[in-house]
């Protein structure tokens, strides 16, 4: 495992800021949806609507709330395991891999 001593102070800022701003993204903070989750989706939706056309808002509108999640849970993951330097590519296709799967199991128990 790691140890906090053995870590620059640059180090657990950035892990520790990532944590904290995938908890607010995350599903597991309660009160994130009105404030955070749901303005982001309407931005990503109004954004995409743009090119796609007015019917596709909805679509667009989950898709956008889901993104949110799931990078929520992939920066929770970052925070506390952070990314290892000698397979970035593969360290980052598996947490989203695994984020993907929390949120869907998240999802399915709340």
């Amino acid at each position: 495992m790691f140890s906090l001593k053995e870590m620059s102070k640059t180090k657990v800022l950035l892990r520790s800021s990532a944590f904290l701003v995938g908890y607010i993204l995350s599903p597991a903070s309660w009160w994130n949806d009105l404030f955070v989750n749901v303005p982001l989706a309407l931005i990503f939706a109004r954004i995409t609507t743009v090119f796609l056309g007015e019917h596709s808002f909805s679509l667009m509108f989950s898709v956008g709330y889901a993104i949110t999640n799931i990078v929520g849970v992939l920066l929770m993951k970052i925070g506390i395991t952070g990314i290892r330097k000698d397979n970035v590519l593969r360290d980052i296709a598996l947490s989203v891999l695994y984020s993907v799967i929390a949120y869907f199991i998240l999802e399915m128990i709340l």
